[in-house]
């Protein structure tokens, strides 16, 4: 069974094979690149990678809770409660909002 190749359409062969190349339709030979019938070339829509530097955007949150000893104190107090878990607590809607952010960004 024949590969296909990239550029190459699907059910026609190489050149010179007997499937559709450029022996079949006549032609001497392998046509160069520079010379023959200009190749399809087939585009994946893929994302672009701009679109990739939207997840940086969930890194503050990691790094803010991940690194404890920056919060690992009990002042300032907000509310009567020790830094320690309203700074935590604080990240919850921000991390909300930059995973929402991401989200629609890349999808």
């Amino acid at each position: 069974m024949p590969t296909d190749h990239p550029g190459q359409r699907r059910g026609e062969g190489a050149a010179g094979s007997g499937e559709g190349g450029a022996a079949d339709r006549g032609q001497e030979g392998p046509a160069s690149p520079e010379l023959g019938r200009p190749q399809e070339v087939r585009i994946e829509h893929r994302r672009p990678a701009r679109s990739r530097l939207w997840y940086l955007l969930l890194l503050p949150s990691y790094i803010g809770l991940l690194w404890v000893p920056f919060y690992a104190r009990a002042e300032p107090t907000l509310l009567s409660f020790p830094f320690f878990y309203w700074f935590q607590f604080a990240w919850v809607p921000i991390t909300a909002l930059l995973t929402y952010v991401v989200y629609r960004r890349v999808r």
